[in-house]
């Protein structure tokens, strides 16, 4: 059995944790005095969404390798699919309509002091039928900023998890440089996309595009998988200060984004500004979340914290639902409380939403999906049984 890793759980909850403050730090209006303190500081790395989403894709790449990287009997498409679906699918829907049903219930124009590009922009989107039967696919190109903006990455992770066999094929095949070929495929596919998207192009080429630029971070993360042994066993044989500086050399790759773009560097340096821009600071992002990771698994003590792995758990509820809750605490607050006071009640309500999601929709639903994929394993394989018998009767 494949060693299950608790470290990472409690990485991907940090990480939801990060994009939950990065997206209640966006409701402030933006000439709000003090965010300059979450902009131009270290402090920065506790808005950094992105970053967060990144990691996500790197640990789901880590994760989902293994059953294919074992050297038993490797798992088959559909019954692999069949889990998929249901590890991601029940839990999205349920927190897409509730959306839904907020927008429904409180949408009534702009909401006054609150950020016009971020609460209001997103806000002001009226909730049709039309618009959640477009999210019931969620392989699909839709808006995703009209219910529940964070999604866009679960389209995302739902295409590439559709295609993930037949990339660890190649990387199995190919191996480094099917890690490298990937990492120039994203880059290139992400310019491509923001060239598309700048233009007013095809929408759906712009989306696979987009989507494609995110492959490197998968085939990486089944990489750190495929190498996990060695490259902890190399970590281990440095010294501590050597450890030490190599996590803080992955820490700023990981936000490199956040602070090459501060524009005090960017005036110092102009070339920084050229720099900037997604599909290479992503990459860079990537590469620093790799050494996170290693790290995690190899000597991190701080990631075992019943507290923190508490957090990992409900990681990928607290991602749909945090959004429900700000929506639904400021719909309905936004006159009565100050917007700090706003967002302590919303982040309550998203941990309380999520652990209710996390053990009444998640563990069930997962439970499910591995039952009928163990079932539909079994089926396959008399199925299997039976035609190899038919052929070797029918052979003179």
């Amino acid at each position: 059995m494949t060693k299950h890793y608790e470290e990472l759980d409690s990485l991907r909850g940090l990480c939801a944790l990060t994009v939950i403050w990065c997206h209640f730090l966006g409701s402030y209006p933006p000439d709000t005095s003090w965010l300059w303190i979450f902009m131009n500081t270290p402090l920065a790395v506790l808005r950094g969404g992105n970053e967060g989403v990144i990691f996500f894709f790197l640990l789901s790449g880590f994760v989902l390798s293994f059953s294919f990287l074992s050297e038993k009997k490797k798992p088959l498409y559909f019954p692999y699919l069949v889990k998929r679906i249901f590890r991601l699918y029940p839990a999205y829907l349920v927190a897409v309509f509730a959306a839904f049903l907020v927008k429904m219930a409180f949408l009534n124009g702009p909401i006054p002091g609150y950020s016009d590009n971020w609460i209001n922009a997103q806000w002001t989107h009226p909730a049709t039928w039309k618009i959640l039967a477009d999210h019931l696919p969620l392989v699909t190109r839709f808006r995703t900023s009209y219910l529940n903006p964070p999604v866009w990455s679960l389209v995302v992770e739902m295409r590439i998890s559709l295609v993930f066999p037949v990339l660890i094929f190649l990387f199995l095949r190919f191996r480094s440089r099917a890690l490298w070929a990937f990492a120039v495929i994203s880059i290139l596919s992400g310019y491509a996309s923001y060239y598309l998207k700048d233009n007013s192009g095809n929408k759906d080429l712009q989306s696979l595009l987009s989507t494609s630029s995110f492959l490197c971070f998968f085939i990486l993360g089944a990489y750190l998988a495929h190498a996990r042994k060695n490259l902890t066993q190399r970590l281990l044989s440095l010294g501590a200060f050597q450890r030490h500086a190599l996590v803080a050399a992955g820490l700023l790759l990981y936000t490199n984004d956040l602070w090459i773009s501060c524009r005090w560097i960017a005036a110092v340096i102009p070339q920084t500004v050229l720099l900037n821009k997604p599909p290479l600071t992503n990459f860079i992002t990537g590469i620093g979340a790799s050494i996170i990771l290693v790290w995690a698994i190899s000597v991190s003590s701080f990631l075992s914290h019943k507290l923190v792995h508490f957090f990992g758990k409900i990681s990928y509820s607290m991602y749909l639902w945090h959004m429900v809750a700000l929506y639904g605490c400021i719909a309905t607050l936004h006159a009565r409380l100050p917007i700090w006071q706003v967002l302590l009640l919303a982040l309550a309500g998203t941990i309380v939403l999520s652990t209710l999601s996390f053990y009444y929709i998640e563990l069930p639903t997962m439970r499910l999906g591995r039952k009928l994929s163990d079932r539909l394993t079994l089926w396959l394989g008399r199925r299997r049984v039976q035609a190899n018998a038919v052929e070797v009767a029918l052979k003179p």
